[in-house]
Parts: C-alpha cells; structure tokens; sequence
C-alpha cells in the first residue's frame, strides 16, 4: 500500500456496462484502491 503525505487515493467507478474508456487509467493514477459500483459485466 502506497501513502504520501496526502493520504490515501481511492478511486471509484459506477456503471461502466462492460466498456472501458482508455482515459480511466489517466484519472485513476495514483490510486490505491479501486471501488466499482454497479454492473460488471465483462465477457458476458
């Protein structure tokens, strides 16, 4: 687990329907923890 003086980055992500936008990986750098809300729905 990486901390910095800033404290701790979690990301969170709702809805994505089973696309992924290529910019989520530009927003979501730094982040520790990753919460996604919703619908998983890759591969089906």
């Amino acid at each position: 687990m990486s901390r910095t003086s800033r404290g701790l980055r979690i990301g969170v992500i709702a809805d994505t329907h089973g696309l992924f936008d290529p910019a989520i990986r530009r927003h979501f750098r730094g982040v520790v923890y990753v919460l996604q809300l919703g619908t998983l729905a890759i591969g089906l």
